[in-house]
């Protein structure tokens, strides 16, 4: 017999099935492009720029998002 993912995750207890639930928000954070992200939570370039404390000129919001992009490739812990 078959067995449904939503099956086996309700049969987890609560605390094992929050952690796979972080764990599967991070691997789809970490696919997203900065764009599909930023609409995927609803959220402005301006309000970005904002929160990362830059400039809302494009140009500069540009070089902010390719730098945090570059360093989260640079991470220790991405294979």
């Amino acid at each position: 017999m078959t067995v449904s993912l939503k099956d086996m995750m309700a049969d987890l207890n609560p605390a094992r099935r929050r952690k796979i639930e972080d764990r599967a928000a991070e691997l789809i954070a970490e696919e997203m492009a900065p764009r599909e992200l930023r609409k995927a939570r609803k959220l402005t370039q301006v309000s970005v720029a904002r929160e990362l404390d830059c400039e809302e000129d494009e140009g500069r919001f540009n070089e902010t998002l390719k730098r945090i992009a570059q360093k989260k490739d640079e991470s220790p812990f991405r294979k």
